[in-house]
Parts: structure tokens; C-alpha cells; sequence
């Protein structure tokens, strides 16, 4: 038996202060890292870097809170009113695979003159991977402010080219689409978004401790 005033036994009690250590310094990566932020935005204060075609814009007040993109206010076949999102809800989502999600708020307004078409909800993610889409629920009458969670699987989404991997190693574009009807008179299907967040993996801060301490354990 080892005495406990030997070189070795001062070793090994001085190990649970090591790790204190390492899980202070993971914490302190985990919070300042923009890989594992947040992405939100409630439109509160103006676009915040979304971007739209000229059938959508943002309003001040009348979102799940107060301001939001309202789209469809423009008559044109060539244009669909939809919502491009910020650099900062792009980039590797591969942390997110099977444990993230999208959530935005999403209404209708108006389904504008003589409905003759109803598309479903979609999303879609785009990058030099391919793209895939998600498909949600078709909407045929005005709504309430209602909350959609697009889950970050590969099951969730169609892969319109390219493979669910090399997808989400690189998104360069994240888009929400508003507009969904197809009228045949002159006033447009008006819609709303609102509150999007990006989820990311739980497991992204796993997965850097689990790498960093086995850095540490083969020195």
C-alpha cells in the first residue's frame, strides 16, 4: 500500500484540481466561441440582417412581439415573397445533425384574391454540398401567430441534390419562404414571420471536451 505522503499519492490528489481547471477553461471556450451561439431574431429593432425581395418588408409592430417580415405585398409572378437569413445562422451545422432545430413564428394574414393554389410551408438550405428542402403543413385559411420546430434530421428534409452531410458542412444560404398562394386577382396572399432561432447541438460542447481532454490525456 502506498503511503499517502508519497510523490505519487501527491499526484493524485492534485488531479481533481487539474480538471477543475480544464472544465473552467471548456466553459469559458463554450461561452465565448460563436460556433456554439445562439442565432435568434425578433425583428423588434428593424431586419437584423435578414434579407427580402422587394414582395416583403419589415413592419415595426403587428409581429408575435412587435416588429416582423410582412410578405406579399407585391403582385408579381416573378417575385415570391420569402426571407433570406444572416451570416450568422449559416456556416458547418453539422453539430446540430439529429439534435438541433429551426423555429420561427409564422402567420397568414390574407389569402388575397381568388385563391386558386395552396403550397405547403417550406424551408430550404442550400450550400456547395447541395440543398434540401423541408416541407411543412399547407395552410388554407388565415392563422394565429403559430410556432413551427423544423428539427435538424436528415429525415425532416427532402435532399433536392447532394448529400445530407456535405449539406450541412457548408450552408450558404437558409431560406423561409412566405408567400404560398397562387391568386388570379390583383391583390396578393399576405403572410408573416417572426422569431427565428437556430438551435444548435447540445452535444458541440461535448464534443469539445471529450476532444481537449483527450488531448490531455496523451501527453
Amino acid at each position: 500500500m502506498l503511503c499517502c505522503h508519497c510523490t505519487v499519492g501527491k499526484q493524485k490528489e492534485s488531479q481533481p484540481v487539474k480538471t477543475q481547471s480544464w472544465i473552467a477553461l471548456l466553459a469559458a471556450i463554450a461561452v465565448g466561441s460563436p460556433a456554439l451561439a445562439r442565432p435568434s431574431t425578433d425583428f423588434d429593432t428593424g431586419p437584423e440582417g435578414w434579407t427580402f425581395p422587394a414582395s416583403a418588408e419589415w413592419q415595426p409592430t403587428g409581429g408575435n412581439g412587435d416588429g416582423f417580415i410582412f410578405g406579399g405585398i407585391v403582385e408579381d409572378e416573378n417575385i415570391t415573397a420569402g426571407a433570406f437569413a444572416p451570416a450568422e445562422y449559416l456556416g458547418n451545422w453539422t453539430s446540430l445533425d439529429n439534435t438541433g432545430s429551426l423555429s420561427f413564428d409564422f402567420k397568414r394574414f390574407d389569402n388575397g384574391d381568388d385563391p386558386r393554389a395552396f403550397f405547403p410551408l417550406i424551408v430550404q438550405i442550400a450550400g456547395p454540398g447541395g440543398n434540401a428542402t423541408w416541407t411543412g403543413p399547407i395552410i388554407q385559411n388565415p392563422t394565429d401567430w403559430t410556432n413551427y420546430v423544423v428539427p435538424i434530421e436528415q429525415g425532416a428534409w427532402s435532399i433536392d441534390d447532394g448529400t445530407w452531410a456535405d449539406i450541412l458542412s457548408n450552408v450558404e444560404t437558409l431560406y423561409i419562404q412566405l408567400e404560398l398562394v397562387l391568386t388570379d386577382g390583383p391583390i396578393d396572399d399576405t403572410a408573416g414571420l417572426d422569431n427565428v432561432v437556430l438551435v444548435p447541438a447540445p452535444s458541440a460542447f461535448g464534443a469539445l471536451a471529450l476532444g481537449l481532454f483527450a488531448r490531455r490525456r496523451r501527453r
